[in-house]
């Protein structure tokens, strides 16, 4: 018998998969940095193109190799006070006004200003609108140069605010009245100073502290010593002569030495102010035997009375910290000194002097050497 036939291989065919293909991380940093390398390869050319000579055909222009070009005219003068000149005019009438402009070869500005009212005292309290409208044919250049020195005199107008004083007093120490009290017997002079009391040894004391407010911040000066020493009065030293005090007696050392800071309060981050005072306190006094024989003296002491201000002091990385201030003033003008401080408080917080507030100014008066006119030649450079 013949075998059977083999059977044949089946046509279809089992597909394969298809690899993935994987994505490198490498060819992703690669592709990124080629993109980096020719973004720098772009900039690197256009900052080559902005300081590579100019072809020939091209034409450079530089204007200030010819001195003919540079020198300033009577406008750019406005632009170049100083600020010395600046509170000078801030505290002049009309005629110091024209005659400023006069020496600023500007008389046609001094001129209208008169002409308009416009006085030192007023002068930084012009607007842009006022300088475009209402000084009448004041050119383009007039303009620009009034708002320029507008800028400066509007920083010094601020400068001076923070630096006049509306309140200055010093700080209030308590006040101690002795009372004679008789005794009941009559006792001679020399008796009651035989059983007087030793006389205090001597003390050395700080400076009292020193109050001032302005229309933008209260400052207090105070002292403290610079070993330390925390109490504000500290007993006298001494050192015996040659070794020995009782036969060559005691030479007086010197004070120790004391720093002083000074504070200044914005006055608009002051939060709260509030103000108390005390009553006049009779010491208690227990006379011994000889006291109520030969007599004593009662003590009664007054007592300073405190304006307590409470602001926000900001540190960095926005941190805020609310801090208490206690100031030591006369009893009898407690109330008053507590309503300056509110007043200027208020005033400070409402922002009408916001537009004093000219940030980079400072650097932008002239120095006096560089000016003409009204500027001293051997005056200093401005520190506002």
């Amino acid at each position: 018998s013949s075998s059977p036939p083999a059977p044949r291989p089946s046509s279809t065919r089992l597909a394969r998969a298809r690899p993935r293909p994987r994505t490198s991380h490498h060819s992703t940093a690669m592709a990124a940095a080629s993109g980096q390398s020719l973004m720098t390869q772009q900039a690197n050319q256009v900052f080559k193109t902005l300081l590579q000579t100019p072809a020939s055909n091209g034409k450079q222009v530089i204007v200030t190799n010819n001195p003919a070009y540079t020198t300033p005219n009577p406008l750019d003068a406005l632009a170049e006070v100083t600020y010395e000149e600046a509170a000078a005019l801030l505290k002049s009438n009309q005629l110091g006004v024209q005659k400023f402009f006069e020496e600023k070869d500007c008389a046609d500005i001094g001129k209208i200003l008169v002409e308009q009212g416009v006085s030192g005292h007023s002068l930084h309290m012009l607007s842009i609108s006022n300088i475009e409208q209402d000084l009448g044919p004041l050119n383009l250049g007039q303009q620009l140069a009034m708002k320029h020195l507008l800028s400066k005199l509007r920083f010094v107008a601020k400068t001076q605010q923070r630096r006049d004083e509306i309140w200055s007093a010093d700080e209030y120490y308590e006040v101690v009245e002795s009372h004679p009290v008789e005794g009941c017997c009559l006792c001679p002079q020399w008796i009651k100073q035989l059983f007087a009391a030793p006389p205090q040894v001597q003390r050395v004391k700080l400076p009292a502290e020193k109050y001032g407010l302005t229309e933008a911040v209260l400052r207090i000066v105070r002292s403290g010593w610079v070993d330390g020493h925390s109490s504000q009065a500290r007993h006298k030293t001494y050192t015996p002569n040659f070794g020995c005090g009782s036969l060559c007696g005691y030479s007086e050392d010197p004070d120790p030495q004391y720093r002083v800071q000074t504070d200044n309060i914005d006055l608009s981050c002051v939060e709260d102010v509030d103000s108390f005072a005390y009553s006049a306190q009779q010491k208690a006094v227990r006379p011994s035997c000889t006291d109520v024989c030969c007599g004593y003296e009662a003590l009664t002491v007054m007592q300073p009375a405190e304006v307590v201000v409470t602001y926000v002091e900001r540190g960095g990385d926005e941190e805020v910290t609310r801090k208490t201030l206690n100031l030591k003033v006369d009893p009898s003008t407690v109330e008053d000194v507590a309503q300056k401080i509110i007043a200027a408080r208020d005033e400070a917080q409402s922002g009408d002097h916001g537009d004093f507030c000219f940030s980079g100014f400072a650097s932008g008066f002239a120095s006096p050497r560089s000016v003409h006119g009204l500027a001293s030649p051997t005056a200093k450079s401005p520190r506002p």
